[in-house]
C-alpha cells in the first residue's frame, strides 16, 4: 500500500509562493532529501460519502480574501500525510493564492508569522484496517475545516474597524471505505 512506506512524506513544514512566471512553487530550503522510485500494481474500489455545515458572514462591499492559505494536518497518520502532502500541489492551480504553508503533525506556525487569509485543517477521526496484501480494506473517517479564521465560532463581532471582508467556517466528514486488491513493489533508492 502507498501509505505503508512513509519516507516520501514530509515530517517538516515547507512553503509554496508564486514566481516571475506565476507559476506557484515549493520555496527552496536547505533541507537535503534522497532520491527515490518505486512502482506499484493495485486494483483500488473506493466509497466515499461527505456531511457537512458551514456559516458566512460579511457586510456589503466585502471582499473574499484567499490570496495566503496555511493547512495544518494534526494527525501523523501515514493516510492523512499522504493528503497533507497531495493538498498544496492541488491549490497550485489556482492563479488567485500566492502563498501556501504546510504543517505536518507536531508542528505549528511561527510566532509572529503573518496570518493566514484561508486556514485549512486535516484530523483523522478514526481509522480500521483488515486484511492482508494481496486483499487489504481500510475504513477511515477523515476531519477537515476550512474557513476565514483558524478556531470556528458561531459569534462574529462587525464595527467600524472590521475590514469588509466575508467570513466564513465549513466543517466536513468524510467518511472513506476502500478495498486494494493486489500489490507489486519495485523500489529504487
Amino acid at each position: 500500500m502507498w501509505y505503508l512506506s512513509t519516507s516520501h512524506l514530509p515530517g517538516t513544514p515547507f512553503a509554496l509562493e508564486r514566481d516571475s512566471d506565476g507559476q506557484l512553487v515549493r520555496v527552496k530550503t536547505n533541507r537535503t532529501t534522497k532520491a527515490s522510485v518505486s512502482f506499484n500494481t493495485a486494483k483500488i474500489d473506493a466509497k466515499n460519502s461527505l456531511s457537512s455545515a458551514s456559516s458566512t458572514h460579511h457586510f456589503s462591499n466585502s471582499a473574499f480574501p484567499c490570496r495566503r492559505v496555511t493547512i495544518i494536518n494534526y494527525s501523523d497518520h501515514p493516510l492523512l500525510r499522504h493528503i497533507g502532502e497531495m493538498l498544496p500541489d492541488h491549490l497550485s492551480s489556482l492563479s488567485f493564492i500566492d502563498h501556501v504553508n504546510y504543517f505536518p503533525a507536531n508542528t505549528s506556525p511561527p510566532v509572529g508569522s503573518r496570518s493566514a487569509d484561508l486556514w485549512i485543517t486535516l484530523d483523522l477521526g478514526q481509522i480500521e484496517t483488515s486484511g492482508m496484501l494481496p486483499r487489504f480494506t481500510l475504513e477511515a473517517t477523515i476531519v477537515a475545516t476550512v474557513g476565514s479564521t483558524l478556531a470556528g465560532g458561531s459569534y462574529n463581532r462587525v464595527d467600524a474597524t472590521t475590514p469588509p471582508t466575508v467570513g466564513f467556517n465549513w466543517n466536513a466528514t468524510i467518511d472513506h471505505k476502500s478495498t486494494t486488491r493486489g500489490s507489486v513493489r519495485i523500489g529504487l533508492r
